[in-house]
């Protein structure tokens, strides 16, 4: 992480499905959290991905998403949602697994 933002600055966010999501993060507290712990930028949205645009993202950094990156670990969701909306994609290997929810261990068996 520290390699990443010595290399891109402030031009890192988190576009997550928890923290920064209004449905289950609507008063912000997540996103500050992890904020705070990370020293990265939680883009709040509105809409799950992979389904929405990429509106709030390119406000974010002010370009165009075909500009842009979408790093995720969840072919189903962050891939899926970064190739609908014409970012490169990178998927990578989860950090951890640990405390993920029961529904996305299941569905991560078919994504591999």
């Amino acid at each position: 992480m520290d390699q990443c933002k010595s290399l891109f600055g402030n031009n890192i966010a988190v576009y997550s499905n928890s923290a920064g999501l209004d449905e289950y993060d609507p008063d912000g507290r997540k996103s500050r959290i992890l904020e705070r712990a990370i020293g990265i930028k939680v883009i709040k949205h509105r809409v799950k991905k992979p389904a929405g645009t990429a509106e709030e993202i390119e406000k974010q950094f002010g370009c165009e998403s075909s500009r842009l990156i979408m790093v995720g670990d969840r072919p189903f969701t962050d891939i899926v949602y970064g190739n609908r909306n014409g970012f490169l994609t990178i998927l990578t290997e989860p950090v951890s697994c640990a405390e993920e929810p029961l529904i996305v261990q299941q569905v991560r068996f078919p994504e591999d």
